[in-house]
């Protein structure tokens, strides 16, 4: 799906350079290319809580990088 900048661009809808709940768990649906089970969602929650390491319900590029791959 192109590198992680592009990654991040395509899941921050909104152009804030910032991903809230909502913008994360659907590019997670598009990656993987389904729509997501309730197992998926929890971990979802799970993985975006986890990143979120400033607390402010968004991830920025270095908290999405943490769970996006690299």
């Amino acid at each position: 799906m192109g590198n992680l900048e592009e990654q991040f661009s395509a899941a921050d809808r909104d152009g804030d350079g910032r991903i809230d709940i909502k913008e994360y768990t659907a590019w997670k649906g598009t990656v993987l290319g389904r729509a997501l089970t309730a197992d998926d969602l929890d971990a979802v929650f799970s993985d975006f809580v986890g990143a979120d390491k400033d607390e402010d319900g968004t991830l920025a590029f270095d908290e999405f990088r943490t769970i996006a791959g690299e």
